[in-house]
Formats: C-alpha cells, structure tokens, sequence
C-alpha cells in the first residue's frame, strides 16, 4: 500500500462548475439513509458510534470531487482544494452560507492544503509551482502578493496559523528520504524554527499545543496522534493503536482532538484500495474518551472542526463522489473565541 501522503497528494480532485452549486443543505434522514445505504448504526457520537443529525452536504457534486476542507475560525468561510478549472487543484473559498466559491489561485502546479488565518485575511496553502511543494500564503481576495513562508530548499506541506496570525506551522523535509518534521516559522523575523518528527500539524486555539500525526516508535509502525508544545517540549502520546492508523489530526475546540483511523474497520480493510481510510473519531486532549463520530461502508478522512457550528466538517466519499461534509457533535465546553486570542493571547 502507498504512504497516506502520496496517496492524500494524489486524491482525484477532479472539475466542477463552483458557480452554479446550490447552497449547503442539511440532509433529510430520507436523504441520509439513500446516501448511507450500508449504515451500520444510529447511535450518537462521542462514545457510542454511529452518526447524529443533522448531516450537512456542504460540496454537491455529483461526478467530480473535493479536498482538504478548512473552516475559518468564525465560521463564515470554507477552504478547499479542486481542480474545478484546470486539470490540477486550486485553492477556493466558499462562504457557509452556500453562495458561489471564489478561486484564489490559479496555478501554476497544485495548490492544496489551504488554511485560513484567524481573521480569515489570509489563506496559507501548499503548491509545488516551482517543482517541490512549499508553504506560500496569499490574501483571501485573491489579489496581492504571495508570500513564501517554507524554506525553498525543503519539501512542505499542511500548514497551520497560531490563533495570533503571527506563526505559521507546517510539515517538512529535506528530501525523500529524510522524515518529515513539525517547523514552525514566525512571520516578523522569518526564522524557522525545526520541532519534531511529524506530519499534519494543526494549532490549539488556545495557542498551546500542536496536535499532529506521527509514526509510533515501535512495531507494526502505525500512524499515532500526538500533542506537544508550541515550542516542540512536551511530547504527548494521545491515540494509538497496534491494528490500525490514526492519521489527520485537527483540534476541536481546546479539550477535543478530532481524527481519521486507516485500515481500521474491516470493510476498508477488503474494499478501499490505497486509500484504507474509514471512520472519523474524537479523542479528549488526555487520551480519553476516544468516541466514533462516523461508520458507514465508505471512507470518510481529513477533518477539521467549524468552532462556531460545534462541528465537524470532514471529505467523505459516502455517495460516490469525494464531497465535503459537517457532522454536529453533542461536545459540551465552551466555544473558542478566536478574536480575543488574535489581539491579546495565545501564540
């Protein structure tokens, strides 16, 4: 089987006409049922499994596809890759609330991974228009200079903002056969800083930690979910398993850490290809708690969290075609209020 991450690089991201899409809609449980027709339980999530409604389709394609869903930290925007126009993927923005997706950019190469900072003025993204995938970020116009943030002499992926805007994390190498790292770069002085051994960081809202996904040092070798310090001490061991992955990790919230498995139920095990994806699960930050948000006969994979919605929003191909969807979840806390940590705290 290949590597998750040139199978993730791979993913069909196929065209679609993003102007004529009609707005989100939540499912109807007819719907759910049509669409999810190998459903194995109705139960809610957090410590039962199964699935809660309402379920939103938030991409309706019906042929082609889409990947690498990000929510902005006030949860009016939606970032995605697509090769909507070309025959490689750009990065769009899409507001929630369901009207036409704007292209930010325009190649050349593929341009994926998008995030949004927390003021939703900038996405930062990963393009290899030059040959190797970098870190470059942009203005959520569309229009201005582009930034390069990753050294140009690395390979880089999957970047991540500090809730201050000011940092910006990202997964790097030096070549195939160096291991990927966790460097974080501060974008006053520009210096990058190397953490740890790691791949798919994403930032505490509470400016932390960095959550991310990492080999577990010993046999068989599985992908484990860690947490460290903003300053890479601190190394946490949150979620492992010695029969399947636990790959993409993203924050939900400040005590919920939400994540992909691979190779994990027996129907990716038989039918899913290269791609073993198979169920979205949450975990509390402690290693706690692991609870089964998704679990149908279908891959779902690559989550991120809508902090306004108390959601997760995540790709799945449940209905032939790689959509973006949002589950809600019954997580209790309080919400993270993103702007007081951009002008006063957090990293």
């Amino acid at each position: 089987m290949r590597s998750y991450i040139s199978v993730l690089l791979s993913l069909p991201l196929l065209a679609v006409f993003l102007g004529c899409e009609a707005a989100p809609r939540p499912m109807s449980e007819m719907d759910y049922r049509h669409v999810h027709q190998e459903h194995m339980g109705e139960v809610s999530p957090l410590g039962q499994g199964g699935w809660e409604f309402p379920v939103t389709k938030l991409t309706n394609a019906e042929v082609y596809d889409y990947g690498h869903p990000n929510v902005s930290m006030d949860g009016k925007w939606l970032a995605y890759a697509s090769n909507a126009n070309r025959g490689q993927a750009d990065v769009y923005l899409q507001p929630m609330d369901g009207f036409a997706a704007r292209q930010l950019t325009h190649g050349p190469g593929s341009n994926i991974h998008p995030a949004i900072s927390p003021d939703s003025s900038m996405v930062a993204f990963a393009s290899n228009r030059d040959g190797k995938y970098r870190i470059y970020a942009m203005s959520t116009k569309g229009s201005g200079r582009v930034e390069e943030v990753s050294d140009p002499n690395y390979e880089s992926m999957s970047p991540t903002w500090s809730p201050c805007g000011m940092k910006v994390a990202f997964a790097t190498r030096m070549d195939d056969k160096s291991p990927w790292m966790i460097a974080v770069r501060c974008r006053n002085s520009g210096q990058i800083s190397y953490l740890r051994e790691g791949m798919f960081p994403d930032w505490s809202p509470f400016g932390d930690s960095i959550v991310f996904q990492r080999t577990k040092q010993h046999e068989p070798g599985y992908s484990a979910v860690y947490t460290m310090r903003s300053d890479g001490s601190e190394l946490t061991l949150v979620y492992h398993s010695d029969t399947h992955g636990a790959i993409t990790p993203a924050w939900a919230g400040g005590e919920w850490i939400v994540f992909a498995t691979v190779n994990k139920s027996e129907v990716s095990k038989v039918g899913m290809g290269d791609l073993n994806a198979d169920d979205i699960w949450m975990v509390k930050r402690d290693g706690t708690q692991a609870s089964l948000l998704t679990q149908h006969r279908r891959a779902d994979w690559d989550p991120c969290f809508d902090n306004t919605r108390r959601r997760v929003v995540y790709v799945s191909d449940c209905d032939g075609c790689q959509n973006i969807y949002a589950v809600d979840t019954n997580m209790a806390g309080p919400r993270v209020d993103g702007y007081s940590k951009l002008f006063g705290g957090g990293e």
